[in-house]
């Protein structure tokens, strides 16, 4: 008899997590939290490329409202450099 065991736990990355959430609220109206709840993950991210796919989200209509993106976007173009 074969034992099957539990795949490996794969690590949750926060900023992923975020964005999620941030989609949530997105479709709730509240575009203001939302680019603030990703920039606070990113800020608290570790180094690396967590977020990158922030401006090429649709869900998240990014360009749509760039001055409420922008704090988010700055810090990870900064990340990125």
């Amino acid at each position: 008899m074969a034992t099957s065991q539990a795949p490996a736990a794969r690590e949750v990355n926060a900023v992923d997590v975020a964005i999620c959430r941030a989609v949530q609220l997105m479709f709730a109206g509240a575009h203001a939290d939302a680019a603030r709840l990703v920039d606070d993950a990113l800020a608290n991210a570790p180094a690396g490329n967590a977020g990158w796919l922030l401006p090429l989200e649709p869900l998240l209509r990014v360009t749509a409202s760039p001055g409420i993106w922008a704090q988010a976007l700055t810090r990870l173009r900064t990340r990125a450099a």
